[in-house]
């Protein structure tokens, strides 16, 4: 027998729990579409984040110095601090991403000038960067693909929660101009910034599709000036398409197409003075598939939590548990009860999203 258990219906993308109590958790469905649940999944209210322009997966991200503290984008880049109880209401515009020949403006797209969204997003206290790119689909949409960094980091006031204070786009000079798939600021010196790159939306459109040419740069580039320069660090990454980077330590983590990939340790890829980096596999026993998140554990900085395409979920240890800069949180065990072989509840795929889906399939 197989059983299959969800917390939410439909084509999910990214989740996010309370690491004090996780029975308060967000999920984002199609387009940015989020909603937030206080009581471990039982029940989920809309958030309704307002943007617009929401990629079919829109990550959201939360702080980890307060799990109340979230911000998405699409168009627009929006956060709120009322946590899963966020309504429609709670939300705050801090910018406007604008358009490809018009980045950082509120001009409204138009037939030769796309609208910018986020493709990648990263969150500590009140500092974030966004990704972003206007036309992300190459293949169905002809005008020219762009791409950038918005940030409140190094701007012209010092960023504030929920205000539009320092935000602008980055030079981004010596950043190739493709989709910007993940971003991992320094938790130390958030003006180090680094970013891994794919090609375009469409995964199998692969970089130098629209140029024909080879010289595309690496996957994995590192700013030291909060995004106005970029320098390539893939150093001996495989030649395959970066999906997430995690700074541990003074090493960096990179999820590829083909598995994940740590720099040696005593390189000190992650120092701020490091200009090319030497990468090995991580581990053992990680299937060869693309690998397309992971995230350190909030209470453990040595445990990682790798999401692959297809093949699960996987951990892997560094060494001893090791409490994390910040804010210290401990996990809350849960001991659910055994589900007997017992179809709890059974749901259509689309319909009744809300509630725990059960399903039993012979096979």
């Amino acid at each position: 027998k197989e059983r299959v258990i969800a917390t939410f219906g439909g084509d999910g993308f990214f989740v996010g729990v309370d690491p004090n109590n996780s029975n308060r958790a967000y999920e984002e469905y199609t387009g940015g579409a989020m909603s937030g649940t206080v009581d471990g999944g039982l029940s989920w209210a809309g958030m309704a984040p307002p943007i617009t322009g929401g990629l079919f997966s829109t990550p959201f991200t939360i702080d980890p110095l307060d799990p109340d503290h979230v911000m998405i984008a699409g168009n627009e880049v929006v956060e709120s601090g009322s946590g899963p109880s966020t309504g429609s209401d709670d939300w705050s515009q801090v910018y406007d991403l604008g358009t490809a020949k018009h980045p950082g403006t509120s001009t409204e797209e138009s037939a030769d000038d796309a609208a910018n969204v986020q493709t990648a997003i990263d969150l500590y206290g009140p500092q974030a960067y966004v990704g972003f790119c206007g036309v992300c689909d190459v293949l169905a949409d002809k005008r020219p693909f762009k791409s950038g960094i918005a940030t409140n980091i190094a701007g012209s006031k010092g960023a504030k929660r929920y205000t539009s204070d320092g935000w602008h786009v980055a030079k981004a000079i010596g950043l190739p101009e493709r989709y910007i798939t993940s971003i991992q600021m320094d938790r130390t010196n958030p003006e180090v910034v680094y970013v891994t790159l794919g090609g375009y939306s469409r995964r199998w459109t692969p970089p130098g599709t629209l140029s024909g040419k080879d010289d595309t740069g690496g996957h994995l580039y590192k700013s030291v000036d909060a995004g106005e320069h970029f320098f390539d660090i893939s150093g001996d990454l495989p030649k395959s398409a970066a999906n997430w980077v995690t700074v541990h330590g003074t090493q960096l983590v990179v999820a590829t197409d083909i598995g994940v990939f740590a720099s040696q340790p005593k390189a000190a890829c992650a120092a701020p003075s490091a200009r090319r980096c030497s990468f090995e596999v991580l581990g053992k026993g990680l299937p060869a598939a693309p690998v397309a998140s992971m995230q350190l554990a909030p209470w453990d900085c040595n445990l990682l939590t790798v999401a692959s395409f297809g093949r699960g979920a996987y951990t892997y240890r560094f060494g001893a548990p090791k409490k994390c800069a910040g804010k210290v949180v401990k996990p809350r065990v849960i001991k659910p009860r055994a589900f007997g072989n017992k179809l709890l509840k059974a749901f259509g795929f689309e319909g009744g999203a809300e509630g725990w889906l059960a399903t039993t399939n012979d096979s």
